[in-house]
């Protein structure tokens, strides 16, 4: 039996060959560790595509973590990803179900502590204190609402590690 332990490994591909190499990598250490679990892989914004997000966390059941600049999110979200209630306001992330896919997002009437109200919010005197419940799926995008978007404390902690790759690895 394997020793359990967290251990953190730094290695490099060169860009050139980035994408098909990140992928044979997994491939290759499957095979030779197929008992070492890997939860999470911190990577630069050179594998920072659709694919290897949903390859990675699919069939390799690793979480990609990649730190990048700005990510660009549809009219209703913020700038981090995080959709907003109907007035306008950020919601908060109550949850991400690995399951299903998705994470949840709730509004928790912030409305009721806004200044100023125009216009009723139907959500505000439901008998539920969350409000309304929103629902982000990895599958519309693994890059914009995967399990590690900006604002999760896997995204936030892992950025020291990617300075780090950034620092040790610059070709």
């Amino acid at each position: 039996m394997m020793p359990t332990y967290k251990e953190k490994f730094l290695f490099s591909i060169h860009p050139r060959f980035e994408k098909r190499g990140i992928l044979l990598i997994f491939h290759k250490f499957r095979e030779y560790f197929p008992s070492l679990k890997i939860a999470y892989i911190v990577l630069d914004r050179g594998y920072d595509a659709e694919e290897i997000h949903r390859i990675l966390y699919e069939e390799y059941k690793i979480i990609p973590v990649i730190i990048r600049k700005k990510t660009a999110y549809p009219k209703g979200y913020t700038p981090e990803g995080i959709p907003l209630c109907i007035w306008g306001l950020p919601m908060s992330r109550t949850g991400i179900d690995y399951t299903r896919k998705r994470t949840r997002y709730a509004c928790r009437k912030n409305c009721q502590r806004a200044k100023q109200m125009t216009f009723k919010c139907p959500y505000r005197d439901s008998s539920s204190s969350n409000g309304l419940i929103e629902y982000t799926n990895f599958k519309d995008s693994y890059r914009k609402y995967g399990p590690a978007i900006p604002d999760s404390i896997i995204y936030k902690n892992s950025n020291p590690c990617a300075q780090l790759l950034k620092e040790t690895m610059a070709w």
